[in-house]
């Protein structure tokens, strides 16, 4: 399996804040918030404005996915 290098995947800011929720929910936060800095740390976490979220709506839309409420 090729280990990961920084930054050949891009990741958005929702997915990086959806990671840290998870961390913080759990009973070892300081351990799983560690675990999610290290892990977050082998991507570059872009912000998903505007345009990107509609591109985002676009792709998604024909392979009819289910999004999670909050």
């Amino acid at each position: 399996m090729k280990e990961l290098v920084q930054y050949d995947v891009f990741i958005s800011s929702v997915v990086a804040a959806e990671i840290f929720t998870g961390s913080y929910l759990r009973r070892d936060k300081k351990k799983a918030t560690s675990k999610a800095r290290k892990l977050l740390s082998f991507f570059k976490v872009v912000p998903l404005d505007f345009k990107i979220a509609e591109i985002a709506g676009r792709v998604n839309a024909p392979s009819n996915l289910k999004w999670a409420a909050y």
